[in-house]
């Protein structure tokens, strides 16, 4: 055999024992794929951070003049990390005192809250002795002395809790720190990055491979960049939305809800619906009529908002039809939670673009025509 024969029997050959080692010791590769994935951590966060303070910083910087030269890298960072800075402290200031005002509303209207609900069972002849029942007080006895053991261990355990939760804090500060500085430094050089990174491509892989590769990860960078700008804008602007329509209407909790909306509405499909439950528990307390008139106003505003706002601010950027947005919605739940389900659909719209990029090339090559009636 010559030397490409061997050349491709040995790759065949390593590529099996590798497979092989990577399923019979499986359990193991996992365990070390998390313990890397541990260690890598506060860079991954980076790079995440990078990517989400690059989509202000690219606006901010194609603002500025061009006479800045050189300053205008270091300028737009400032005033990118200045801008999500601001809207954190203003998010605090915004959220705190609410969540204080709901809680005291909370508070004080249980009592009136369990008054109705005792009145509506006597209304249907549903006896107070109902309460009294033995079973009701052996789920209280089991309780109150779940309570007693529950005190007991906290008083016994409070030393080894209190250093937990500072060790706690110094690695979440720790991590923070390293991934925001990460971040910056990506941030001022990602074009020599880039060019860096497309260098290796090309210097070990095939021209063929890494011209597809360099293809792939525009699309990828692209179809992210555009769904989470994309995204952010929808939600800030449903938020607003909740908050002034919910003032006008005097409904309790405005500020609090229209936030938990704007958040929740991040999660395409569901996430809204999740901020409307919410939102109703909290109002129901308070006021049975007003959680009526919110769900009403709820649905009012996502038609406004899903036939109106969303196709302008976000439309088709990620190229994926409903069913598949459904779909990738629906796996990255199951799979991941909250995070799977917002990273599940610009990975699906990657992987539907490539798709249907190679379907389409491979019936022209085979002359197919998909209006066909005998296809």
């Amino acid at each position: 055999m010559d030397f490409k024969s061997i050349k491709k029997w040995l790759l065949c050959i390593t590529y099996g024992l590798v497979l092989f080692f990577l399923l019979y010791r499986f359990n193991d590769v996992v365990q070390f794929a998390k313990t890397g994935i541990s260690i890598l951590f506060p860079f991954l966060i980076g790079c995440f951070l990078a990517f989400i303070l690059n989509l202000p910083m690219r606006a901010i910087e194609g603002k500025l003049p061009a006479k800045l030269g050189r300053w205008r890298r270091p300028i737009s960072l400032v005033l990118t990390l200045l801008l999500f800075v601001s809207v954190f402290f203003i998010t605090v200031s915004m959220v705190v005192p609410a969540l204080t005002d709901t809680f005291q509303h909370i508070a004080a209207s249980i009592p009136a809250f369990v008054d109705r609900i005792i009145v509506l069972l006597e209304e249907n002849n549903i006896s107070s002795s109902f309460f009294e029942s033995t079973w009701i007080t052996d789920i209280l006895e089991k309780l109150d002395s779940e309570l007693v053991s529950l005190i007991s261990n906290l008083s016994a355990g409070l030393i080894s809790s209190t250093i937990g939760i500072i060790s706690f804090f110094i690695q979440f500060f720790t991590t923070a720190a390293i991934a925001l500085v990460f971040a910056v430094y990506i941030l001022f050089s990602k074009e020599t990055l880039v060019r860096q990174l497309k260098m290796l491509l090309f210097a070990h892989f095939p021209k063929n491979f890494a011209r597809r590769t360099v293809k792939v990860a525009r699309l990828t960078q692209n179809t992210f960049s555009n769904f989470f700008s994309g995204q952010f804008v929808e939600a800030c602007i449903l938020g607003t939305m909740f908050v002034i329509s919910m003032s006008i209407f005097k409904i309790p909790y405005a500020i609090l809800i229209g936030l938990l909306i704007a958040l929740t509405a991040l999660i395409p499909i569901f996430g809204a619906f999740i901020g409307c439950i919410t939102g109703v528990l909290l109002i129901i307390i308070e006021s049975p009529l007003k959680a009526v008139l919110f769900i009403i106003l709820f649905f009012v505003l996502q038609q406004l908002e899903g036939n109106l706002i969303y196709p302008k601010v976000v439309g088709n950027s990620v190229g994926l039809p409903s069913i598949w947005v459904l779909v990738a919605v629906t796996t990255g739940g199951n799979l991941f939670g909250i995070a799977g389900m917002l990273f599940f659909i610009p990975i699906f719209s990657v992987v539907y673009n490539l798709l249907r990029e190679s379907t389409w090339k491979q019936l022209s090559l085979k002359k197919f025509c998909p209006k066909d009636e005998n296809i």
